[in-house]
C-alpha cells in the first residue's frame, strides 16, 4: 500500500470492519511516528489495554 494518511486508514479500516461485521472498540494513532517503531504511546497503550 502507497502511503496514506492516519485520516484515510481510519477510513479504510471502518469500511472493512463494517463488511465485517466487527465492532471497533477504539482506535489508536501515533502520527508523525512509523509504524514499524514500537516506541509509540499508542502502541503501547494498545498492547497494554485489558
Amino acid at each position: 500500500m502507497k502511503n496514506t494518511s492516519v485520516e484515510e486508514q481510519i477510513k479504510r479500516i471502518e469500511a472493512y470492519c463494517i463488511s465485517q461485521e466487527w465492532e471497533i472498540v477504539e482506535i489508536f494513532k501515533d502520527e508523525g511516528f512509523s509504524g514499524g517503531n514500537i516506541n509509540r504511546l499508542g502502541y503501547k497503550k494498545m498492547i497494554f489495554i485489558k
